[in-house]
C-alpha cells in the first residue's frame, strides 16, 4: 500500500485548537517528514532547542520523525541527520510513497511547488 502525503499548512493558522490538533494527529501517523532548504533551518534552529523540554509532543514528534530535505545547498545538517533528496519534487515523492511506512508530512510554504497535479 502506498503512504499518504500529508501536507503541514498554515492554513489553520487562524484556528490554534483545530490546527494543534490536526498536528499532533498528523505527526503521530507519521514516518517520514520532506521539505525544503529553508524550511528544514528554520524548523531546526526551534525543534532542536527545545528537545526534551517536558510538555513538548510536537517538538518530541517533530524530533523523533526521521526527515528528507530538498537541496542543492545545505551543507550543515544539525537537526536529525536528514536525507538530501535531488530532483524534481514530484517524483522523488511518488518515489518515496512506494517505500517505508506511516504518512510522509510535507512541510513547506506556499510558494513551494505543489507535488500534487491540477
Amino acid at each position: 500500500m502506498a503512504r499518504r502525503l500529508r501536507p503541514i499548512t498554515r492554513a489553520l493558522g487562524e484556528h490554534p485548537a483545530a490546527r494543534d490538533e490536526f498536528l499532533l494527529a498528523s505527526l503521530r501517523g507519521a514516518g517520514l517528514q520532506v521539505m525544503g532548504r529553508v524550511t528544514y533551518e528554520r524548523l531546526a534552529l526551534h525543534f532542536q532547542a527545545a528537545a526534551g523540554e517536558a510538555g513538548d509532543a510536537e517538538a518530541d514528534l517533530l524530533n523523533r520523525i526521521p526527515k528528507a530535505v530538498f537541496s542543492r545547498t545545505l551543507g550543515r545538517t544539525p537537526w536529525g541527520a536528514p536525507a538530501i533528496l535531488r530532483g524534481a519534487p514530484a517524483a522523488v515523492l511518488d518515489g518515496l510513497r512506494r517505500h517505508g511506512s506511516g504518512d510522509i508530512l510535507v512541510h513547506g510554504e506556499p510558494g513551494w511547488p505543489s507535488p500534487w497535479p491540477g
